[in-house]
């Protein structure tokens, strides 16, 4: 019985510390209910943004954040994509970056928005994954300052597309 626990306790340390190793965290995190899933990803990109040599001067000036669409289509938005937008608000702000919240402004009228960097990201939709890059740029320049990027495994839009009931999005391409 003990040698049956403890090789229990040894696949499963095994497998969470070989998926930090190899940078596969995506799959052992699967094991987490959808929205956790996602509050993962955004605090990975929000992350990589602090890590960024750019962090010091992004944090003194105000960010927009700008809705994640398909790469090859600036219009075309998900149900994941528009919940990750969502939470990066909060990600980023607990990096301590000064994100300008437009939903609001435009809410209560306000029309000029004042920020000088904008976070920008696209998604691309493949077989086995999402990936969604992610960059902030200076907003008169269009310099990039930073960028983030992170894999949605397949299984992971599977669920969201049951979550969303929403069939139109989840088409993988090759």
């Amino acid at each position: 019985m003990d040698f049956l626990k403890n090789f229990t306790l040894f696949c499963f340390l095994l497998s969470f510390v070989s998926s930090e190793v190899l940078g596969y965290e995506y799959e052992s995190l699967y094991r987490d209910n959808t929205a956790s899933y996602i509050n993962k990803i955004t605090t990975s990109l929000a992350q990589q943004y602090a890590a960024s040599k750019n962090s010091t001067l992004l944090k003194e000036k105000s960010i927009i954040i700008m809705p994640t669409v398909e790469s090859n289509d600036r219009e075309a938005t998900l149900p994941i994509t528009q919940r990750i937008d969502e939470n990066l608000i909060y990600e980023m702000t607990q990096e301590g970056f000064h994100i300008v919240d437009t939903k609001t402004m435009d809410r209560l009228g306000i029309k000029e928005i004042k920020a000088e960097y904008i976070l920008v990201s696209t998604y691309t939709n493949y077989k086995y994954e999402m990936v969604i890059n992610s960059r902030i740029i200076e907003k008169k320049t269009g310099l990039v300052y930073a960028t983030a990027q992170i894999q949605v495994p397949r299984k992971v839009l599977k669920d969201v597309e049951k979550l969303y009931n929403k069939n139109s999005w989840f088409t993988p391409k090759e």
